[in-house]
Order: C-alpha cells, then structure tokens, then sequence
C-alpha cells in the first residue's frame, strides 16, 4: 500500500516510514507539511497517518477537506492526548482509527493494515493459487475450498496473502486481528496467531509447508517449488 505521514519531527516520521517500508513492504514516504494535503493535485496514497500536533494546528479540517475533495482513502490520527469528547467527535466525523498514547511502530503498523483493509475497494486477495474472498468469507486454494474457517482466520490468510511471499511478524498479525481488545498482552495476542496458523496448516493437508515459518519474525506465504503440480 501506499502511506502518507504528516508529522512536525522529520526524524521521527523518517523513521516509521523506514519500519513500515522494511517490515511491511509499504509505499510509505512522509512531509512536515499538513499543507501539502490541501494543495492542488490527487492524492493516490491508501492511508493517511496524521499526528495530533499537526491536527490542532490545521484542525480536523484537514480530514473534513481530504474527504470533500475526493480522497476515499483511509486516515488514522496518532495522538498523545485526546479527551474522550474529541476521540469520538474524531471517529464521527472523517478519520478511520485513533490510536491515543505512545504507541509502537509494529501497532501503527498493524493499525494502517486494518484501516488500509477497511477502506480497500479490492474484495478477493489472490496470491499463487490462493484466493481469499473477503465478502463471502472463503478461502480456495487450487480451486480446494478451506474450511470451515474463523473470521480472523480468513483475514490472517487474506493479510498473508496481501504480502505476496513477504513474511509479516507474528506481533503484528496479533495487533491486526485482535486490534479492538486492547487488554490481550503482544504475548496473548502471538499465542493466538500461533493456533490460528497450526489450525491454517491442518486444513492445507499436504500443503501446509505453504504456510512457512520465518524463525525469530513471523509468517509467510510461500509460493509452490517449481514442479509441483496444482491440485
């Protein structure tokens, strides 16, 4: 996906662009200039990441212009302070997601993922020979229907699949499909990954090596060797 960060402190933009970049294989570039949002020009950016200074200097006008000037894409607010007045004025009006306090790269991470999904018009993820369906909550594989699947287990295979081959660390598929229970700990959270993946794995049968392991990170999907023959 493409990501867009407006933030007053370039160094610290910089660097979760680089993370989203590296760990996510994101599009992601960033400017100090709420300004830029409102220039002339279309915006082809998937999420928007704003910072709360920012937004108390422009206002949640910038979101209110992105929306009235077109842009359907996703935008999330990171902010240190927010009363519980603004946040739910905030996710009423016209951004996606609000992550309040001081938040990890892997959570912004898995939070642009979500809202990226959220806002995607793109309903079937295909990645060699898998098909998720994310309307119809299916999965194929081969033309092989997987199931009967999980609601997140569907979106585990569709954020894999999204990745095309490239491993997604295992915290952040936790923050991802457990994003809306802020009491389960990183550590709950990879523990459930862990089942939902062995249960993914059960269901791919002879196929399951697909589904690979990448020690010390995460997951990925793997494509098939050369030679093996669709099922």
């Amino acid at each position: 996906m493409k990501v867009l960060l407006v933030d007053s402190d370039g160094a610290r933009a910089s660097a979760l662009a680089g993370y989203l970049s590296a760990h996510d294989g994101h599009a992601a570039r960033w400017t100090t200039r709420p300004a830029e949002l409102l220039e002339p020009g279309e915006l082809d950016e998937d999420v928007i990441v704003l910072r709360d200074e920012l937004v108390d200097a422009v206002g949640r006008a910038v979101a209110s212009r992105l929306r009235s000037s077109g842009y359907r894409g996703g935008v999330i607010l990171l902010a240190e302070a927010l009363s519980n007045e603004d946040l739910a004025a905030a996710l009423r009006g016209d951004v996606d997601d609000v992550v309040r306090g001081a938040v990890s790269h892997v959570e912004i991470a898995a939070r642009v993922w979500a809202v990226g999904r959220r806002c995607s018009s793109v309903e079937v993820v295909r990645y060699d020979g898998f098909e998720v369906d994310v309307r119809s909550k299916s999965v194929t594989y081969a033309g092989r229907e997987l199931g009967p699947l999980t609601p997140r287990e569907i979106e585990l295979f569709a954020a894999l699949a999204r990745r095309r081959g490239q491993p997604l660390p295992a915290r952040e598929l936790g923050a991802l499909l457990w994003e809306q229970d802020e009491a389960r700990s990183d550590r709950a959270r990879v523990r459930e990954v862990n089942v939902a993946i062995h249960r993914l794995r059960c269901r791919l049968g002879d196929d399951e090596d697909l589904l690979e392991t990448v020690r010390g990170f995460g997951y990925r999907l793997r494509a098939r060797r050369a030679g093996r023959p669709d099922r």
